[in-house]
Order: structure tokens, then C-alpha cells, then sequence
């Protein structure tokens, strides 16, 4: 195992529990546990590595994949001629490709801050400077750790491009065009924004990472004003 699955697999596992027991609150229904879990190491270390960089030096990351917002089994597949083929079919003659776990990525630069505050904490106790809580040092670990971040979604790209004002944008591009373009420009809306089975509009997700005290990114002001409401209604 690589240092990054020696460190973040274990983090990802023990949230599970705590997704799982959400998902059975939204459901009402009892979580089957999977055969196998897929979980993207690297993927948790880069998003670790953003927020601590975003939380130190400022400024924001926005990370669009295809995936899901929760675990899943196993999604490795192959790609050869635009069309999915098992993944040892044809070796060096496809390209491999898996999904995204964005519940994974956000764990992660939720998670970077914390860890990063327990680590300044635990180093200023052993070099025998002061601990943690007293009135002269208390600020120190937090110094070293920044100003901390925000995380917003994952959000379906439909609705990520909703919210930037893609449908504006194509009646805009569409008036004064001739009818060809218009169908050019509304065949790519459709393909872009598609919520169906498969469709880049549900299976591409967006998230974004942003320095604390920054304004929410305009895409996801929707989705805060959801899971606010979500938060009043449940007390």
C-alpha cells in the first residue's frame, strides 16, 4: 500500500458508517453492505494537499469529474472506439477510466484543516513549548493552519451550468442565428445539461474549495440555500 492509502483509506472507511446511517435516515430503508468499495487515495491526498494550500495562500479550486457523491463497488472500466469494454480485453489498446468519489474528495478538504491544527498542536507539546489553550500561545497552531476553507457540493454539471446562466447564454448565441446554428447550439445544450440515464448533465459533477469568509461560489448558492432550510427544518 502507498503512504496515501496507509493514511486517508482508514479516514474514508470510518466515515462510511456515519454516511450510511444518513443514507437509512433519507431512505428508511436498511444499508446492504457492498461485496467490495472502491476508494481513490490519490484523489483524497490531492484534494487534502488544495485545501492546505487555499487555506494558507488564499484564493479557490474547482474540481469537475465524472463520478458519484457517495461509495460505490467498482467502476473501473475501459474505453476503446467511444464505447465501454472490459478492462483486460484489449490491454494497451484502450483507455482505462474510473469514477470520481466526491464524498471522498470533500472528507478530505473538510478533513485537511483539522488534521493540520492536531499536528501543530502535537509538534509545539513535543518540542516543549506551551500546550494548546493557554492564553499566550493559543493562536499559534490556528496561525499554522490558516484561515481554513469552505467546501461547496458535489452539484450535478446541469445544475453547475445552470447556475452560471447557460440557458441565458444559449438564447443569446441563438438569437440571430441561422436555423442550422440554432440546432448546433441546442443539441449541445441538451448534451451538456442531460439528467438522463448516462446523460454529462447528471453523471459530471462539480466542487469547489474556497479560502473561509469568501463569497459562496454563484453556482452553488442554490445548494446552500437548500441545506439551509434542510437544517431549520431539522432542528
Amino acid at each position: 500500500p502507498t503512504p496515501a492509502s496507509q493514511l486517508l483509506v482508514p479516514r474514508r472507511l470510518a466515515a462510511l458508517q456515519q454516511y450510511h446511517h444518513h443514507q437509512q435516515q433519507q431512505q428508511q430503508q436498511q444499508w446492504v453492505e457492498p461485496k467490495a468499495l472502491e476508494i481513490g487515495a490519490h484523489a483524497m491526498a490531492v484534494c487534502e494537499t488544495l485545501s492546505r494550500r487555499i487555506a494558507a495562500a488564499g484564493g479557490a479550486a474547482l474540481l469537475m469529474d465524472y463520478g458519484k457523491d457517495g461509495p460505490y463497488e467498482n467502476s473501473l472500466t475501459a474505453i476503446r472506439e467511444h464505447k465501454g469494454v472490459h478492462p483486460l480485453s484489449q490491454p494497451g489498446h484502450a483507455d482505462l477510466s474510473a469514477w470520481v468519489d466526491f464524498s471522498a474528495m470533500r472528507l478530505a478538504a473538510q478533513q485537511a484543516q483539522q488534521l493540520e491544527y492536531e499536528s501543530s498542536s502535537t509538534a509545539g507539546a513535543a518540542a516543549g513549548a506551551p500546550t494548546v489553550g493557554t492564553a499566550a500561545t493559543s493562536s499559534e497552531p490556528a496561525a499554522a493552519a490558516g484561515q481554513g476553507v469552505d467546501v461547496y457540493g458535489a452539484i450535478s454539471q446541469a445544475d453547475f451550468l445552470h447556475g452560471l446562466g447557460i440557458q441565458a447564454r444559449f438564447q443569446a448565441l441563438a438569437e440571430g442565428a441561422s436555423p442550422e446554428q440554432v440546432d448546433a447550439l441546442s443539441s449541445a445544450y441538451q448534451r451538456l445539461t442531460d439528467m438522463g440515464p448516462g446523460g454529462m448533465g447528471g453523471t459530471y459533477l462539480a466542487m469547489a474549495i474556497t479560502q473561509k469568509g469568501l463569497p459562496v461560489p454563484v453556482p452553488f448558492v442554490e445548494e446552500q440555500q437548500h441545506l439551509q432550510q434542510q437544517q431549520e427544518e431539522d432542528g
